[in-house]
């Protein structure tokens, strides 16, 4: 449904992979019945690896297509 549970501002030098773990811990801790995560494809690699090995959830990557602008169906409303 898209709607966001945990929201978490930091610097724009800072990498929004790695700093998903921050966000993906306090989710587990509020709501523990969490299956999964998505992101977009900058969220592939520490993101997807810290998911998988140290909270054992999955983390759906949805990637668009190559050389053109396409809207995601797991993106934000306003793309």
């Amino acid at each position: 449904m898209g709607c966001l549970l945990s929201i978490h501002c930091h610097a724009a030098n800072l990498s929004d992979t790695k700093k998903a773990s921050l966000v993906m811990d306090r989710l587990i801790d509020k709501y523990p019945s969490i299956q999964a995560f998505s992101g977009d494809g900058g969220y592939r690699g520490t993101a997807v690896d810290y998911a998988l090995a140290q909270l054992n959830r999955a983390f759906h990557v949805a990637l668009g297509l190559a050389g053109k602008y396409v809207p995601l169906s797991m993106s934000w409303v306003v793309d």
